[in-house]
């Protein structure tokens, strides 16, 4: 009798030592990659950053012609275009002027009339748009007039 029980307490252990071992086996976090291509290598990734970097106004395709010229490798624009959305960001010193430092700098140089002169008593009144003169200052505009 205690051969018997002693049996059974070790038939029902092992029996949900199995059962635990198959729930942890089929509800674990799977640690397989993605299904698929994986994408450019590293050294394709830099080459398009590099590009790019070195000539700011080529486009994707253009890219991908010139890449695919020089490595030998086939090169989709949308492959480009794909990186470079990841992985490429332009120096924020490379953009030229703002709108602001544009005008500023442009300021001395533009001058303006007055937008509403009536032409005569009589007559409604019209607007007249402002004409620009370029070369002098709005000081010396203002004094003019």
């Amino acid at each position: 009798m205690r051969d018997v029980s002693t049996l059974l307490i070790h038939l029902i252990s092992t029996l949900l030592a199995l059962v635990r071992r198959k729930y942890r086996l089929l509800f674990a976090p799977k640690r397989r990659g993605k299904p698929g291509p994986k994408g450019p290598s590293p050294e394709l990734i830099a080459a398009i950053c590099e590009m790019k970097r070195g000539n700011p106004s080529f486009g994707y395709q253009r890219i991908a012609q010139q890449l695919s010229l020089v490595l030998d490798v086939e090169i989709d624009k949308d492959v480009v275009r794909r990186v470079l959305a990841k992985h490429y960001r332009p120096d924020p010193g490379d953009r030229g002027l703002s709108w602001l430092t544009f005008l500023g700098h442009t300021k001395d140089s533009l001058c303006c009339r007055k937008l509403a002169q009536p032409r005569s008593r009589s007559a409604p009144t019209t607007i007249r748009y402002s004409s620009f003169i370029a070369g002098k200052p709005i000081s010396e505009c203002s004094k003019s007039e």
